[in-house]
């Protein structure tokens, strides 16, 4: 097929403007980005110490003897002695009073009396007091405006007030693309009639994660999944899509915590030991403990007769408590696995462990928990609101961009040439049905590699050798030029991606076709003398000899200058077509008659 004409079809749109009608539009557009970014940060670190010591000591020792001695005679003689004292510890006072009288009788009186008194006191009172205080306190303060402004002015303007003015009517059309489709007879060959699945995947996603260069217009595919249909097996593939970053993955959905608890009594002589143990299992925000496993081992306890009991002969006794759940076993415990289902609990969970008759015991206990449907549900809500956000900013700077190029250039010439569009079609069907007759995905061609010591790349000599030969067979087996194919709608491509593809639109029909169809169906010639080599791979796995491929007296030789024309088109003036036809196809493009009347169209009779 080829290129025809280009021809007015349906009415687009009908511009009335009434005599002694002005009509102006102005659009303007700004956009205004202020930030405001403050960091505060204040620590405060207050310590304070006070030691205090005091110490007293009193010693006090006091020694008193007195002898007294009386004695009276006949001479009357009388002499006395008197002795005290007052006072405390460090002030004592002391005095002696005597007498001494004569009454004409002889008598004698010996008195003696001796003292001793030590006082001590030592106090020593030590005070000591330190105090810090540290306080720092930080601001940082960023503010940032950023005042972007694009003003895009467009004065739209219908002035139909002049003298001698009449109604004006404008009427716009469709531009349509006419093709004329040539039927040629290029003679009998085998054929592969393949179907190929979603054609234009590749390249799609090819234009969203890679662009080209250049290519500031291209349009962000539209992002309407609910926040229920973010799931851990697709937000990955989002988050690629639209370039997000800060994405947390989903919360696991089971994690298990555990705790061991391991005791041993102090002896195992003449009683039975108890011990017990108790703790709490905190669990993470956005978890339910749903079930436990717990293993205990214990040491029974074994000992002499007391009062005519044997506590040898005693069974250990376990008591294990874990939430609401209650395991008791009195018995040897020798370590097997004890499973329980729990109730759900959030936030912690207790554990108490009680033995009895036991000289050792270790516990491990492990809690399963599970992620709560409300954790999940909130992990989608942010996940959500994080791609939407960067699809709404890459929708912003696509459109600004637009409008940018628009002003710059005056008019923006979309979409790509269609004859480059028909290079890019051929080769991902080419490249599909080549998978689909040789069962690979490309994944085995490496003929270059970089050396250790060198960025430039190197040739893999042997390996280059083995696939140029493949690429050869496959090249020249078929002819790629004379390949047609007709694309199917979108609905036979996975459904999840119906939307995406209902939508696309492009100033070129016939790639819209290929960008928005869920399967096609190619037919493939194969060249005349390849088609006993193609049947023996398909059977084999086996491609023609180097010198069958090679050697210009070979049947499967192809003459460079023949390919080249093939692939250039030049190798259809030989034949004449046999039948030819047109075909319309609708475009973007739309049309200003150049007069106010409606178009009419003649119908065609068929011969």
């Amino acid at each position: 097929e080829k290129i025809k004409k280009y021809d007015a079809g349906e009415v687009a749109h009908i511009e009335n403007a009434l005599k002694g009608e002005f009509r102006q539009r102005i659009h303007r557009k700004l956009n205004r980005s202020e930030e405001t970014s403050i960091f505060e940060e204040e620590t405060a670190k207050e310590e304070q110490e006070e030691l205090a010591t005091t110490e007293r000591f009193e010693l006090q020792h006091e020694t008193s003897k007195v002898i007294s001695e009386e004695i009276e005679n006949k001479m009357a003689h009388g002499f006395s002695v008197e002795t005290g004292g007052e006072g405390s510890a460090g002030a004592y006072s002391f005095y002696i009073d005597a007498g001494y009288n004569y009454a004409g009788e002889s008598s004698s009186s010996n008195s003696m009396e001796k003292s001793d008194q030590q006082s001590s006191t030592f106090s020593r009172e030590v005070t000591s007091k330190a105090a810090t205080r540290i306080a720092e306190r930080r601001r940082e303060e960023l503010v940032k405006k950023v005042l972007e402004e694009i003003e895009e002015t467009n004065t739209h303007e219908i002035d139909n007030k002049g003298e001698g003015a009449t109604h004006v009517t404008g009427i716009y059309q469709w531009v349509d693309k006419v093709y004329e489709v040539r039927k040629y007879n290029y003679g009998s060959h085998m054929m592969f009639d393949i179907m190929v699945p979603e054609p234009g995947a590749f390249y799609r996603e090819a234009l969203l994660s890679h662009p080209p260069e250049g290519s500031e217009f291209l349009e962000p595919a539209p992002f309407d999944k609910k926040a229920s249909e973010i799931t851990a097996s697709n937000y990955l593939k989002y988050t690629k899509k639209y370039k997000v970053t800060g994405i947390e993955p989903p919360p696991l959905k089971y994690i298990t915590l555990s705790k061991v608890f391991k005791q041993k009594a102090p002896n195992n002589e003449g009683t039975s030991s108890s011990m017990i143990e108790g703790e709490e299992i905190n669990i993470p925000e956005g978890y339910q403990a749903v079930s436990a496993n717990v293993v205990v081992s214990s040491g029974y306890f074994s000992g002499p007769k007391v009062e005519n009991m044997d506590l040898g002969k005693l069974k250990a006794h376990v008591r294990l408590s874990l939430g609401r759940k209650t395991w008791d076993k009195k018995q040897y415990i020798g370590g097997t696995k004890h499973s329980y289902k729990l109730n759900n609990e959030k936030g912690s969970i207790p554990i108490s462990l009680r033995t009895f008759n036991t000289t050792a015991f270790i516990a491990n206990i492990e809690v399963n928990c599970q992620r709560t449907t409300r954790a999940y549900l909130e992990w989608q809500i942010r996940t959500h609101a994080a791609i939407m956000e960067q699809y709404l900013n890459l929708k912003m700077e696509y459109e600004e961009s637009l409008a940018a190029a628009g002003i710059r250039q005056g008019i923006a010439i979309q979409g790509r040439n269609p004859e480059e569009n028909r290079k890019i079609e051929k080769a991902e069907l080419k490249k599909l049905c080549l998978s689909i007759i040789t069962g690979q995905h490309f994944d085995d061609f490496d003929s270059l590699y970089y050396p250790d010591d060198s960025p430039l790349p190197q040739i893999k000599f042997h390996t280059a050798q083995s696939e140029g030969l493949y690429i050869r067979f496959f090249e020249q087996a078929f002819e790629w030029e004379n390949m047609m194919y007709v694309f199917y709608p979108y609905f036979w491509s996975r459904k999840a991606l119906w939307l995406d593809r209902l939508f696309i639109q492009d100033t070129d029909p016939l790639h819209v076709e290929f960008l928005k169809s869920g399967s096609a169906r190619v037919v493939l010639p194969v060249r005349e003398n390849f088609e006993e080599p193609v049947l023996h791979f398909l059977e084999t796995g086996e491609i023609p000899t180097t010198e069958e491929l090679c050697d210009i007296n070979s049947d499967l030789y192809l003459p460079i200058a023949e390919e080249i024309k093939e692939k250039q088109g030049a190798s259809n003036g030989k034949y004449r077509p046999v039948d030819t036809w047109e075909v319309r196809l609708p475009t973007q493009l739309v049309i200003l008659r150049p007069d106010g009347t409606l178009p009419n169209w003649e119908s065609e009779e068929e011969e």
